[in-house]
């Protein structure tokens, strides 16, 4: 590798911020590759990253159900009754 190639790409590594993984970004970041699966028609593609965001998703137990059917505090919020038939 050249002198000029190699303190390019010190350079390039040292202006990189780190990316911080939480659980919404990957979220998202899964979301947004099913999103271009459906587009594209690659169904079988799109089943998979169903599945992985069905398992990154934070699920209700049945109790938390049974505690927002009476009317009690829950954690289950908007978004998991939005993506109950993802």
């Amino acid at each position: 590798m050249s002198s000029l190639s190699f303190k390019l790409s010190t350079a390039l590594a040292r202006g990189r911020q780190p990316r911080v993984l939480t659980r919404e970004q990957i979220l998202v970041d899964l979301l947004n590759k099913r999103a271009a699966a459906r587009r594209a028609g690659l169904a079988e593609l799109e089943g998979k990253l169903r599945e992985q965001i069905r398992w990154a998703l934070p699920l209700c137990t049945a109790a938390e159900r049974e505690a927002a059917a009476r009317g009690e505090s829950s954690d289950a919020g908007p978004l998991h009754e939005a993506l109950q038939d993802l």
